[in-house]
């Protein structure tokens, strides 16, 4: 079976729809998606352009189009939400990105390469991506294209393959953005344990592929400048400033990306990863032994190389003056795991019950976490909708209110984290990154959410100078936030604070 492309492939499927069948059977909307179910995307703003393609996402923008029936329309249109046939497409690029890294990179014929392969299946970074009900099939698409010509031959025409999908997966999402120089680093160390060396022929070929991606990426950058890019994409790309303080800006937030990185493994799940890192540790030792090599300076080699690998993958996201500490953005850094386990193919036979149980137990925490996430997300949602629908329809005097304003916590700026929120993130502070921007009840969520629903106009309000509504009579007190009514008004005080010391 293993030798059998076909049911391999098929084999990926079925792990990768068992794996993400939390996410492909959800049925509410992340935060981004709120926002382009409501408002939709289209030409808007007389750019001629899209949401995705002002984004840096032009690929993005004519795969959604397409999808959604926008194909030659000129107008603002409301996307069509697909979920969860967007999320499958999503969840079947991952099993393909899998099966070419079985076939084509990892190129042994084993149970264990098959498991080591599917550590990109299990990503514990992936299900950020995948909760998308829009953005999941653009994010499978980049991921897929990163790995696609690495199946084709080698020789200086896959160059151009490489350029072409490289450039077209940074058109569809820059998560990905290291992923095939990881790949690369893999397949030459793999070489370089197997061989003892890395003969001239491949030097000189992957050293083109490095120039062609190198030179799609000059290419995509130069692309942009045609695009009249929004504020918030300027800003998550804009680059730290050489200056005396540099070094420091740059270890400050490469050790808040370690933590993102690192987060779905604390507990049981680490324990488990180290491990499984220190059985491909006897891998490389195995390896090393069998070519008549020192065991130590390629077990060291290797431990260089993972730090590396760790530090070079985060770097690109290190040098941003804005990164975005999120799940997701470590989707591409999946493939750092798997330059850290793969030397398990080594293990002798005997060790693969070991290697098995480890396996097993460590992707059922993965799926436990995959789990828990969308139920966290299912539970906090329809919290949300509770608070919205009290706020918006109790009946103060039997007066539907017109206009609200609300009051948020103090400490929390723009964002109200309620009680689900902070209850998952204390349970499963694991997860909180991978949570990113999910339980935000913010002015952007109402109005795309509710407000439209019932035509109310909702403000988001400090509250710090007027006091007026804390002498109106009308008044509920939930355990969350006081609701003050006055004929047609509304104000939401969830800090519970704004009228202390009002008589």
């Amino acid at each position: 079976m293993l030798k059998n492309n076909i049911a391999l492939f098929w084999l990926f499927v079925v792990c990768a729809l068992a794996y993400h069948l939390p996410a492909l059977t959800q049925n509410y909307y992340y935060y981004d998606d709120i926002g382009r179910n409501a408002i939709g995307y289209g030409y808007y703003d007389n750019t001629g352009l899209g949401e995705y393609a002002d984004s840096g996402r032009p690929a993005a923008e004519l795969l959604i189009r397409f999808m959604s029936g926008w194909i030659g329309r000129a107008t603002d249109v409301m996307a069509i939400d697909l979920a969860p046939l967007t999320k499958l497409l999503s969840a079947l690029s991952v099993a393909a990105t899998a099966w070419i890294i079985y076939r084509k990179v990892m190129d042994h014929v084993s149970w264990v390469a098959f498991m080591v392969a599917l550590s990109v299946v299990f990503s514990p970074w992936f299900i950020h991506c995948i909760q998308y009900s829009f953005d999941s099939v653009t994010m499978g698409c980049a991921l897929l294209l990163t790995v696609l010509p690495f199946i084709s031959q080698k020789n200086t025409k896959s160059w151009v393959f490489f350029f072409i999908c490289y450039f077209i997966s940074l058109c569809f999402y820059q998560l990905f953005l290291v992923s095939p120089f990881l790949i690369i680093v893999l397949i030459l160390f793999k070489t370089w344990l197997e061989d003892g060396r890395i003969n001239p022929k491949v030097q000189n070929y992957y050293g083109g592929v490095i120039i062609s991606l190198l030179t799609s990426f000059i290419a995509y950058k130069a692309a942009l400048m045609l695009f009249p890019i929004r504020e918030y994409a300027l800003i998550h790309s804009k680059m730290l400033t050489l200056s005396i303080i540099l070094p420091a800006q740059v270890v400050t937030r490469m050790g808040h990306l370690m933590d993102v990185y690192f987060s779905p493994f604390y507990g049981v799940a680490g324990i488990i990863l180290v491990g499984l890192y220190l059985l491909a540790l006897t891998g490389v030792a195995a390896q090393a032994k069998t070519s008549g090599r020192s065991v130590w300076l390629v077990t060291m080699a290797h431990v260089i190389i993972s730090v590396l690998v760790l530090l070079i993958a985060l770097l690109p996201q290190a040098l941003l003056r804005e990164p975005v500490y999120a799940g997701r953005t470590m989707a591409g850094n999946q493939f750092v795991l798997l330059i850290w386990l793969f030397p398990l193919i080594y293990l002798r036979a005997a060790f693969f019950k070991h290697i098995c149980v480890l396996w097993v137990v460590f992707f059922i925490l993965m799926a436990a976490l995959n789990a828990a996430i969308t139920n966290a997300i299912r539970a906090q949602y329809n919290y949300e909708d509770r608070l919205l629908n009290v706020i918006l329809n109790y009946p103060m005097h039997n007066v539907l209110p017109v206009s609200i304003k609300y009051i948020p916590p103090y400490n929390a700026k723009n964002k109200i984290w309620l009680r689900q929120a902070k209850n998952v993130r204390a349970n499963f502070p694991y997860a909180q990154y991978v949570l990113h921007n999910t339980y935000i009840l913010s002015t952007a969520v109402w109005a795309t959410r509710q407000s439209q629903l019932y035509n109310r106009e909702i403000v988001y309000w400090i509250g710090l100078d007027n006091n007026e509504f804390c002498q109106w009579p009308d008044k509920l007190v939930m355990q969350e936030f006081i609701l003050y009514g006055k004929g047609d008004r509304r104000y939401v005080d969830f800090s519970k604070t704004a009228c202390d010391g009002v008589k």
